[in-house]
């Protein structure tokens, strides 16, 4: 259930779908849904990025390696 009615400032498009799960500090955890079929970049200025693709396929880049 997406609590949240509020469309996102931070990504936009048919179907995308941002939640808020917490916050601590400058740390937050999100809730990202996303359209079938569709091909997104998503960009992180934090050390560290983490993700769970409940299905589909995540092909990551990370930037001071520009390694997959």
């Amino acid at each position: 259930m997406w609590q949240s009615l509020h469309p996102s400032t931070q990504l936009k498009g048919a179907g995308i779908e941002l939640e808020n799960l917490w916050q601590q500090g400058p740390l937050a955890g999100v809730l990202v849904k996303l359209p079938a079929n569709i091909e997104v970049q998503l960009f992180s200025t934090g050390s560290e990025f983490k993700a769970v693709v409940i299905r589909g396929v995540l092909n990551f880049l990370q930037a001071k390696t520009q390694q997959y």
